[in-house]
């Protein structure tokens, strides 16, 4: 019985197995070193060139599918491209993008701008939110109608709302 993928062995020449794969779209290719003309003869090694031409495939399957292209983003140039799909759309407003940006950036320092974006994992993001509640941010002001307004404002002038002071008191 065939397997439909995996490392398969074939006897050639001077009665050496060496090693070749069978990847999941069925095409088999020779399992063999950088450099090297010949497959391997070493099982274990063998096993972990499978492991990495099965990791690239997928890799490169599931870019396909999501309509990426085939080379690797770094951090910093897919946010830059983020924002810049997302101004073109024309659906937020300049302030959105501006908070975008700021968080991006924020990104862009703890991961390391040029980190490949598919090597941060979910342990690495739940750092980044750890560092992100630690990290000490200057907040911008506000502009706009949603400024900052003084307790009773919305009330109108000359009617302001009294706001009781905070007493505190020893126990």
């Amino acid at each position: 019985m065939k397997t439909k993928s995996g490392v398969f062995w074939r006897c050639q020449g001077q009665g050496l197995k060496r090693a070749y794969a069978r990847l999941p779209n069925g095409r088999r290719v020779a399992l063999r070193l950088p450099g090297s003309g010949r497959a391997v003869t070493d099982a274990a090694t063998a096993q972990t060139l499978y492991a990495k031409l099965v990791s690239e495939h997928q890799r490169q399957t599931l870019r396909g599918l999501h309509g990426l292209s085939a080379a690797a983003m770094a951090l910093q140039a897919g946010a830059a491209e983020h924002l810049r799909l997302k101004a073109l759309a024309n659906k937020v407003t300049t302030q959105s993008l501006e908070s975008d940006q700021r968080h991006l950036e924020r990104a862009c320092r703890f991961f390391g701008a040029d980190t490949l974006l598919e090597a941060i994992t979910p342990q690495r993001v739940g750092q980044w939110s750890t560092w992100l509640q630690t990290d000490a941010v200057p907040r911008s002001p506000r502009r706009g109608p949603q400024a900052r307004q003084t307790p009773g404002a919305a009330h109108g002038p000359g009617q302001r709302e009294e706001v009781p002071e905070l007493a505190l008191e020893p126990v």
